[in-house]
This record gives structure tokens, sequence and C-alpha cells, in this order.
């Protein structure tokens, strides 16, 4: 339901300029909330919170579900979600405030302050940073847990737990009384039963999945409500967090050694929908999912927070483009789109009924667009679905279909956000896509043949379709790289590459083995099976 909001959160501005809140009343309603509840609802997403800011006035706060799909009640402003990824972004900005304090450059070499990490001298803190400091530091944008070392790089410089300086920095500056500092906060206890539960989309069903992590890392880590992010937000526009060179910094294109524009700042992703620069985050943490978004032109903002991972799951925002979210796509049909264009299209009518609807459009105008970037978000979530029910794969066939109408060259796309969305069609094994997908991820490829997400990608795509050898190649790239980490996109891809060598390579399965023997804990299981590896390859030699 969409709520009127008392004055309990202005009385905490604490002197700083009041927001105004301009609701649509509770006998109104709104394009976006109605697909907002419609995706909540399609995605089994028991709670939804969300909140549009633009300038000083708060123009929608809706709150809707509950949070248990078995609660009584609905769910309330008292409910807290942990921030996920989101936390990045107020990591990023502590980052430049010790910066402008003279703590530490983000030009400092990494190992400066982690002398105990094999880390090549030549990663520095802004390529942690900036999420470019794999392989060639500063080459290209990898989502990373090395962001998560700046935690100890922060109680290097300050001397103080990670909590303590949140706290210092944020929590008591900005009177954030609903906003802990992790499990490590001593108001955790007290605030857990406001905490809402996690859940996760299986079988088409919500089932409960496990809790927030074990403490605040500047990975993620932050717990929060609508309302204080509310008020972090404005903090960010106001100058109240950083000075306006500092959050321009932040938010800076940052540009590679070709002059590329990579799709990650300072903490931030950036993007450029309808000409407009936008700034954003998502988080993502099992049965968690969150977003920050941020238009500076139109000085308009997103803020949701969501009890399900489903939320940012379909969407694959790992990738950085944020149209491919449905319910992002709603947010930018009815707030930034030109108003002509703010069309609802029924998605479960026919194909033909949807093909005669784009076919009654100019092909090469707005609209046509705009109908094109929709039907592959539909798609996306449609796809999500079907993964986990068999049942709904005729809805994204037909969707499917429909995109190979509207997208005449589709067979030359570079497009590797849709490839993860079109996994639907590789885990049933319906066969007619097959040879589409192998051609627009091999496009992909040759386009980047270093991006770790299109060969885990092609992995995955020949291991399904029971070509083992023609996956090893993609698999052991990812094997074999040299400053790398322990993620899900070069763990597996690790153990397999040993595992396909033990027979015709053992000293090549051996050094695979041992590299996931490094990670240690960090491998997680694979861990335990490299063990296994390496003693098999013992006993076959003697």
């Amino acid at each position: 339901m969409l709520v009127l909001f008392g004055l309990h959160l202005l009385m905490r501005l604490l002197g700083t300029q009041a927001l105004d809140y301009r609701f649509l009343g509770p006998e109104t309603t709104h394009p976006f909330v109605e697909d907002v509840h419609q995706i909540r609802d399609t995605l089994q997403v028991p709670a939804l919170h969300l909140a549009i800011v633009q300038g000083d006035s708060v123009l929608l706060y809706d709150i809707s579900g509950r949070d248990q799909p078995t609660d009584q009640f609905a769910s309330s402003a008292q409910t807290l979600f942990p921030l996920a990824s989101v936390t990045k972004t107020w990591a990023a900005a502590l980052l430049l405030r010790l910066e402008a304090k003279g703590l530490l450059s983000l030009e400092d070499p990494v190992r400066k302050y982690l002398p105990k990490k094999k880390i090549p001298k030549e990663v520095l803190i802004k390529h942690v940073l900036s999420h470019s400091s794999q392989e060639n530091p500063g080459e290209r944008f990898e989502y990373s847990y090395r962001f998560g070392w700046l935690r100890e790089i922060v109680e290097e410089v300050t001397k103080q737990d990670l909590p303590q300086v949140f706290e210092k920095e944020f929590l008591r500056p900005l009177a954030l009384r609903n906003t802990l500092p992790g499990k490590e906060s001593k108001l955790y206890k007290p605030y857990f039963k406001r905490i809402a539960p996690p859940y996760r989309l299986d079988s088409a069903k919500a089932k409960s999945t496990r809790g927030p992590g074990p403490k605040l890392s500047t990975s993620s880590g932050l717990i929060s409500n609508l309302d204080d992010m509310i008020i972090y937000n404005r903090a960010l526009d106001d100058g109240r967090l950083l000075a306006d060179s500092l959050r321009d910094k932040m938010w800076a294109a940052r540009l590679n050694f070709k002059g590329d524009t990579l799709p990650y700042g300072l903490g931030w992703f950036n993007a450029r929908v309808a000409h407009k620069v936008v700034h954003w985050h998502y988080g993502q943490l099992g049965g968690y999912s969150t977003v920050l978004l941020k238009i500076p032109e139109m000085d308009l903002s997103l803020i949701l927070l969501s009890n399900s991972g489903a939320v940012s799951d379909h969407a694959h925002m790992i990738q950085g483009k944020p149209l491919r979210s449905a319910l992002l796509f709603s947010f930018f049909k009815h707030f930034v789109f030109p108003e002509a264009y703010r069309k609802n299209w029924d998605w479960s009518l026919s194909e033909t009924s949807l093909a005669q609807a784009y076919d009654s459009l100019r092909v090469d105008s707005l609209g046509a667009s705009l109908f094109r970037e929709e039907l592959v978000a539909e798609f996306m979530k449609q796809s999500y679905l079907a993964r986990r029910n068999k049942h709904l794969l005729a809805s994204a066939r037909k969707l499917m279909n429909l995109i190979i109408r509207t997208h005449p060259h589709i067979e030359a796309w570079v497009a590797p956000q849709f490839l993860y969305g079109a996994e639907a069609f590789v885990e049933k094994e319906t066969i007619e896509f097959l040879p589409l997908l192998e051609k627009i991820a091999l496009n992909t490829w040759e386009a980047d043949p270093g991006n770790p997400y299109t060969n885990y990608w092609l992995g995955r795509f020949y291991e399904k379709t029971k070509e083992e050898e023609r996956a090893l190649p993609y698999y052991e790239y990812l094997a074999q790289r040299k400053n790398d980490s322990p993620t899900w996109y070069t763990r597996e891809p690790t153990y397999k590459t040993a595992k396909a060598y033990e027979s015709k390579d053992p000293a090549r399965a051996r050094k695979y083995y041992q590299k996931l023997i490094n990670w240690g804990s960090e491998s997680g299981y694979l861990y335990y099976e490299a063990l296994r590896g390496l003693k098999r390859i013992k006993l076959n030699q003697r």
C-alpha cells in the first residue's frame, strides 16, 4: 500500500533541511506502484519497500507485502533489511573522506597497508574500489570480493574497528537510528526481530534461506530501513557526506588503458539511460535485494529494499545494465522516459497479438525502441521463473520468439547479460534456441575474449550440451589467470579444469588443484575436492 508518513523522520533531521513528503493518498494508485506489486507477486517477494525522492520531496513511499508469507500483518516502516552490496556506496564515501583527511591516497598500493597479502604492487586502492584490480589492474571491470579488503585498510589507517568508523562518520552525524553496522553492533540483538527474514525463489515458491552475514565489511553488512536510506540518500546530495568535488570523483566515469569507459566508478555503477547519466548500485545477498539509483540531472532517486534475492537475481545486474531489470525498467518508463511513451504492454497476450502491437509502431521510433527494451527485460524475468518452474517455459519461449522477430540483427548481438537471462533454454534443454545462443555467446567472446563472465557462460554451455572438450578452453582460461581471487566464476572452472587433466596431464591437474588449496577456506567445499584430487594423482603415479 502507499502510506502517508508521519513526522518522526522529520524530527530526526536535527536542524537540517526538512524533506517534503508529497504522497499519493491511500485511495489513489500509480502505474509504477501497480507494476511493482505485480512484479513482487510474480517473483514471490514477501516484502518490498521503496521510495522515490526528488530534491527535498519524497514523491512516493510504498511499503507492500508481509515480512513473512505467513504473517497476519503487513510489513511496516520499522522493518529492517540488510543492504548487501549497497554498503559499497557507503564504503566509497568513507574512503574518499579518509583521503581528504590525509590518512590514505587512492593511488596507494594495496600492499602498503596489507603486506601479508600476495598482491602485485600494481594493484592500487582505486583499482579495488572500482572492481578493476584483477589480471591487468585498471584494464577491465570484474566484480570482485576484493572490495572487502578495504575494511582492513580502513581499520589500519583509523586504528578503529569498521563498525566504530561507520558510527562516527555516518550513523551519529546523520542520526541514523535504524541503521546497524552489521551483526557486531550492540543494537543487533534488540533490533533482531525487526529484520525481515530472508527468502529465495525455488520452484516458483518463496522459501526461507540464511540470514545476514557475520559482520560488517566494506562490501556488505549494513542493515537499515527505508527511513534511514532516505536520509542517507539526501545527505549524498546536500554535501553533508562529501563535498561536491569528492562526490563527482566518486561518480566519475573510469577509463581503461584503451580509453574504453568501464561500467563502474568508485563504489557505484555508472550507466546512461534516455541520454541521462545514472549512478546506481544493487545489492544481492542470499534472500535479500536492494537498489539505490540516482539521476543527478533530474535530482531523482530510487530506493528499494526487499527480502528476496529474486528482485536482483532475475536481471543478472552484475553486468551493470539497469534496464534489464523489469522493476527498474518500469521506474525509468514512468519517471524518466517521455510521457507519450509510458505505455503498459500486456505481455500475457499471445505472440501474434504482441507482434501486431509492435508492427503498429514505426520501426525506427522511440516507442518501438522502448518496446524492444521492455520486451527483453520481461523475457529476463520470465526466463528466470522458467528455470525454477518448467510449466512457465512456454511464456519465456513466446517472448524469445518475439525478441527474434523484433530484432532482425540478433545474430550479431554482443550481449553477456542477455545470455544469463536466457539460461532457461540451456538448463531445460530446449534445443530450438541453442544455435542462436551459441552464436551470441561467441560474438560476445570475440568482442572481449578476456571477459570472465562470457568464458564462464560458454564453459557451462558446452558442458550442458555434452561437449566437454569445447568447454575446457573457456574453463582453463579462468583457471590459469595469475592476479585473481576465488569467486563464483573462478573456483568451479579451476576445479573442472583440474579434473579434466587428471589422467592425461597430471602435472597440469596438480597445478590447478594446488591453486584451490592455496585459496584455503575461500574455495569452499572444492578445497576438500582438490585434496582428494591430489591424492588420486599420487595413487595413480605409484
